[in-house]
């Protein structure tokens, strides 16, 4: 698994190996001693599944009084994710960064706690699972206020 930064501290692109013979494929989405040695030593504890539609556009939201750091990760087509720093002693406060995630290129993003964040999908259904080192309170879900 090859693991980069991004221009924003502590998010991370994951692009992992997928190992294939003629029964199929097999493919490592986390493996927790690679991970916390590029710095994200998170337990999972709730995993989600995400359904969009093409032109479906999710998000900008987060967690104000349980925030969550998310994995997400593209098993088939693309979607552009957009993130921002909003954690207000972070370096990179309130910039954001983008990107296009690809199954084909084995692709997840780790986004961590007190980031906002968002999902456009622009082609057909996709499946995207979410796993997330806290679970979801109800109530919690915050959206930012634009001005």
């Amino acid at each position: 698994m090859e693991i980069r930064e991004t221009e924003l501290a502590g998010v991370r692109l994951l692009r992992r190996t997928i190992h294939t013979d003629e029964r199929g494929t097999f493919d490592v989405i986390w493996n927790a001693a690679e991970c916390a040695a590029a710095g994200i030593a998170e337990d999972f504890v709730q995993d989600n599944l995400i359904i969009t539609r093409r032109g479906t556009l999710r998000g900008m939201h987060y967690q104000s009084r349980h925030p969550q750091g998310k994995l997400l990760t593209v098993l088939e087509g693309e979607v552009y994710d957009a993130i921002v720093d909003l954690r207000v002693s972070s370096a990179t406060f309130g910039k954001s960064w983008g990107a296009i995630l690809r199954a084909d290129a084995q692709e997840s993003l780790w986004v961590p706690p007190r980031f906002c964040s968002r999902i456009l999908c622009h082609e057909q259904t996709r499946h995207l699972p979410l796993q997330s080192h806290r679970p979801m309170g109800v109530g919690t879900r915050t959206f930012p206020r634009l001005e």
